[in-house]
């Protein structure tokens, strides 16, 4: 059987994630639940709600989400209590993302049922949702207008993995291309099995699906996937079964294919911020008249990946206490943005850390973020 992508060959750190009783994926969306923030009313589990006379493919499920500014106002903005004591994942999850009408993917993997404990103030829905997945050694991410919590694998490959598929894509005729561009919301009910997932999507975007057979057989909570491609669609029900796919036939065909430690490793690798340009630095000790500088422009990108971004630019080491800028209500998907040209290292730090309320120091040929952070 080939696998996803036969040029990439690499090592994945890790193990197997649990799957334990019956595993789901969540989509969160707005049901208009909740009067407030601090003292939201719990939404029902879809093995709590009782049956109802009204035949189940009656049932609507709304589709509006937040995107675009409006989705990044609400997930930034600060809310002012937290409390959970004992609480379920996904009653967590539901109170931070239901009632705002966000869209979030929790993987298969992450037990749903797992109780957690946490009390915060003043603290972000971003923040928030980080802390619910490293609470289950789990990771969270963003991509466009949803969200993801999942296996730290497989979250900081997702991304990167559909910009792929959308670079395949582009060897297609362009009838098909266009087919497949087109945005859908995919919806399924309660206890619906991810190969009937597929053949919905299948069957919507009018292609074969060849390789279901290595599907396990699952049931899932009822779900809706807002306005994405065939290409989002695919990958969110196949990363969680570290499953991909080919087009063959000139996209008439969709092969599933699995991906590999290899795979996760190379795709790892890849994730780099696209609209960043940074021209390498050198001598950091030079004097001014031969100082480098840097061309550097992002716009919404999460703060760690920017600073890997220059990590990666310049000769110095990096020191960043992550746990001591939580502290200040910042972790490493804070959303950031800064734009300069031709200007020094310590000029892009300042413009980009400063409206966080962030220190830094350059000195000996090390970087510490925040300025007080130990070696």
């Amino acid at each position: 059987m080939p696998t996803f992508c036969q040029r990439i060959q690499p090592r994945l750190g890790g193990g197997q994630y649990r799957s334990d009783g019956l595993p789901y994926l969540l989509i969160f969306m707005h049901f208009g639940l909740y009067t407030s923030d601090t003292a939201p009313a719990a939404a029902p589990c879809p093995e709590q709600v009782k049956r109802s006379s009204k035949p189940q493919n009656e049932t609507k499920l709304k589709t509006e989400f937040l995107v675009g500014k409006r989705l990044k106002k609400v997930l930034q903005g600060q809310i002012d209590q937290v409390t959970w004591q004992n609480i379920p994942l996904r009653k967590a999850i539901y109170r931070l993302s239901v009632d705002q009408g966000c869209a979030l993917i929790m993987d298969r993997r992450i037990d749903p049922s797992v109780l957690i404990s946490h009390r915060a103030q003043r603290q972000s829905r971003l923040s928030l949702l980080s802390v619910l997945a490293r609470s289950q050694s789990a990771s969270f991410t963003t991509f466009e207008d949803w969200m993801y919590i999942g296996p730290q694998t497989q979250a900081n490959s997702l991304a990167e993995l559909i910009k792929h598929q959308r670079q395949m894509l582009r060897n297609l005729p362009k009838p098909m291309q266009q087919r497949y561009r087109r945005s859908t919301t995919l919806q399924w009910p309660d206890l619906q099995s991810p190969q009937a997932i597929l053949d919905n999507i299948s069957q919507n975007y009018r292609f074969e699906i060849y390789g279901s057979e290595q599907v396990p057989w699952d049931l899932w909570a009822h779900a809706t996937i807002p306005q994405t491609s065939v290409i989002e669609q695919l990958t969110l029900v196949l990363i969680q079964f570290d499953l991909t796919f080919q087009w063959q036939n000139e996209g008439s065909e969709v092969h599933l294919v699995p991906i590999t430690r290899d795979d996760y490793a190379q795709l790892q690798q890849k994730v780099r911020i696209p609209s960043a340009r940074a021209q390498p630095l050198h001598n950091p000790g030079t004097s001014r008249g031969k100082r480098k500088v840097l061309t550097f422009r992002v716009k919404n990108k999460p703060l760690a990946e920017v600073l890997d971004v220059l990590e990666n630019a310049t000769p110095y080491t990096w020191f960043i206490d992550w746990a001591a800028l939580e502290k200040q209500q910042i972790d490493r998907q804070q959303l950031v943005s800064v734009q300069v040209r031709q200007a020094s290292l310590s000029e892009v730090l300042r413009r980009l850390l400063k409206p966080l309320g962030v220190s830094f120091r350059m000195r000996d040929g090390q970087i510490r973020i925040p300025a007080a952070t130990a070696r």
